[in-house]
């Protein structure tokens, strides 16, 4: 990986074709005593060969006591506490799989260390270039039925092994991409969350870091379809780890989570409430990123909008009743009133800045918006080279209207952070164009 995209951070990172070969050497040169491999059970091949018997055999080579935990592919609290309580210290942590694996692995291994003071070794498997968040020290796990970013563990190492990656099912690198996408659009929710006073600080320094993730929409090949190359499959690796790097650097995830991610994730309470099949997180971030990139276009063309916060009168019943056709007890309505009532408050004490800035909207404001988007038109070209439906319908499991419908009228209520999808309650012209 050229040195000039990498943030500082103590993470080692390892991508080549054999990057699994260096697991043995690893495990010795840290002196742990054991190592429990975290997995689920589903099979995965790595070259038509089955990966999992393959690294246990590897990490023997170590010569330490190697103990399988096996977990179902669904990163929650609850699992992770349950995990946490199986470990020892002086051991190593190896996750084998892709978002949801790790990302449990990552929380696993937070709370072992706030509960016992040690840390213990955390070794990285990526099975798919899937998600941004393998790099990340940030995990998103579900906690009392809701989807939320939690502080995590990064690992202390990556091993991105080529041939398992490019083993890989299509659509898991298609979800990679798709998680990429929300660069194009998420920089601008960022900057203007900073900008009225709303969220964290703006890192300029970010737009180099995240060049990697431009290079590979722009080098992407026009018929899109499977990875097939090996080049291909690393420069995918490279842009991921690169945005999780970037995320744990700046302590946020706003470099690559707007209202695009917000929505996804209240499309996914919706389905977890409702029993349905989640699907990929990252082909949902595409279609909500090219939605996203049309409000934007939208909020441009029209007048001045209304930046401040909306009238507080009659919004807590709006909310709750939000959610009432997922949970007739108004627990989940309730809950999310709080978060959204926490924001609201913020918006509200910024009422004189937000005025000031409102005013500077034609020749300051919008102008350096623009320069953080991409136009729709270049997105969804992209996406479709990439292979990428553009559609809510065309996804598997296809995203219905009334799901759709419901994600975007909920996505402001279900975050503190600041987002484009907060501006709909004031400036309603603004729904036409999602």
């Amino acid at each position: 990986m050229t040195s000039q995209h990498w943030p500082r951070h103590p993470l080692h990172v390892y991508i080549d074709h054999d990057a699994l070969d260096r697991l043995p050497a690893l495990l010795m040169q840290s002196h742990v005593k054991q190592a429990y491999l975290i997995m689920s059970e589903v099979p995965i091949m790595r070259e038509g060969y089955p990966l999992k018997p393959y690294i246990h055999q590897l990490a023997l080579q170590a010569k330490i006591r190697i103990e399988p935990i096996y977990v179902n592919s669904f990163a929650s609290s609850d699992q992770a506490q349950r995990v946490a309580t199986r470990l020892r210290c002086s051991s190593a942590v190896i996750s084998i799989g892709s978002g949801q694996i790790t990302d449990l692995c990552k929380q696993v291994c937070h709370l072992y260390e706030q509960e016992t003071g040690h840390a213990l070794y955390f070794v990285a498997i990526p099975t798919a270039n899937s998600v941004t968040s393998y790099a990340s020290h940030l995990t998103s796990i579900w906690h009392r039925d809701v989807k939320v970013s939690m502080p995590a563990r990064s690992p202390d190492v990556i091993l991105a092994d080529l041939r398992t990656l490019h083993s890989a099912p299509p659509d898991l690198s298609r979800s990679g991409l798709g998680d990429l996408a929300a660069k194009f659009v998420a920089l601008a929710d960022w900057y203007l969350a900073a900008s009225l006073g709303l969220g964290d600080p703006f890192e300029p320094r970010a737009l180099d870091w995240l060049k990697p993730i431009d290079q590979l929409y722009d080098e992407w090949p026009p018929q899109g379809g499977p990875l097939d190359s090996f080049y291909q499959t690393h420069v995918l690796c490279e842009a991921l780890l690169v945005a999780g790097l970037t995320m744990s650097v700046l302590h946020q995830s706003t470099p690559l989570s707007g209202f695009e991610h917000v929505a996804t994730h209240a499309l996914d309470i919706w389905r977890r409430q409702r029993k349905g099949e989640s699907g990929s997180h990252g082909i949902h971030v595409a279609a909500f990123s090219a939605m996203a990139s049309h409000m934007w276009e939208a909020l441009f063309a029209g007048p001045t909008p209304n930046l401040a916060a909306p009238t507080r009168s009659a919004l807590q019943e709006i909310v709750i009743s939000q959610f009432t056709a997922l949970d007739p007890t108004n627990r989940l309505g309730h809950q999310f009133w709080q978060v959204y009532s926490e924001k609201l408050q913020n918006w509200e004490q910024m009422s004189t800045h937000i005025a000031q800035r409102t005013a500077t909207w034609d020749e300051s404001l919008k102008p350096h918006l623009a320069t953080l988007l991409k136009p729709s038109r270049w997105i969804e070209s992209s996406l479709q080279r990439a292979g990428l439906p553009l559609r809510f319908t065309a996804i598997n499991p296809p995203i219905s209207p009334a799901e759709y419908l419901w994600a975007m009228g909920s996505a402001p209520f279900i975050r503190k952070r600041f987002t484009l999808g907060d501006l709909q309650i004031s400036n309603p012209w603004m729904k036409a164009s999602s």
